[in-house]
């Protein structure tokens, strides 16, 4: 009886530290994504806008603890946007390109089949260019895009075994110069994606 007894002690033991130690070390995944967004210059009234889609690509990581986790990601996106000056019909189609780093904080929720997730935090964009196609008739009104821009994301998602999928709004936190009037404006995002988990550690 003794030894039964010392036998499942040891299990027990065994059993919580096992628990404990899977508990304290962090999951890590990475996988692809691809996605959809939307993009517009916020303005102050003097220029108005139109949205347009453009789209993102590339690739995300998630280290996770518990129901906490950390999910650096880093994409290659093009952005595209018409901007007016109000009561004008001539429009400027600015399209531009970037290399994305969004750094995000979630919280998630749910088990490892279905399972639901909230998120939030900053993004750096390393600027890789633009195009911009003016109206023949359209003198001023162009947007010098910085080399490198600052968001923050607010977002949220559903992970389905290995595919998961996003829907988050990025506010422009840089502002952006325009030719032909004191007006600055901001690029806000709004973005659609679908990612894919190659393997966790």
């Amino acid at each position: 009886m003794k030894k039964v007894l010392y036998l499942l002690t040891i299990g027990l033991v065994m059993a919580t530290s096992a628990m404990a130690q899977k508990q304290l070390l962090p999951r890590v995944n990475f996988g692809i994504k691809g996605g959809v967004n939307l993009s517009n210059f916020s303005t102050d009234g003097i220029l108005s806008n139109d949205s347009r889609a453009g789209f993102q690509a590339g690739v995300w990581s998630r280290i996770a603890l518990g129901s906490v986790h950390l999910q650096p990601e880093l994409y290659y996106t093009q952005k595209e946007a018409k901007i007016m000056q109000t009561g004008n019909p001539y429009v400027n189609t600015v399209n531009f390109r970037s290399i994305d780093l969004p750094v995000l904080f979630g919280y998630s929720w749910g088990g490892d089949v279905v399972a639901g997730r909230i998120q939030t935090g900053p993004l750096v964009a390393f600027g890789l260019g633009d195009k911009q196609s003016k109206d023949s008739q359209l003198t001023t009104t162009g947007v010098y895009i910085g080399d490198q821009n600052y968001a923050w994301l607010l977002g949220a998602g559903v992970d389905l075994g290995r595919l998961s999928f996003d829907a988050r709004y990025e506010y422009g936190l840089s502002k952006q110069q325009t030719t032909g009037s004191l007006s600055k404006v901001r690029v806000n995002l709004f973005s659609l994606a679908i990612a894919y988990r190659l393997f966790a550690l």
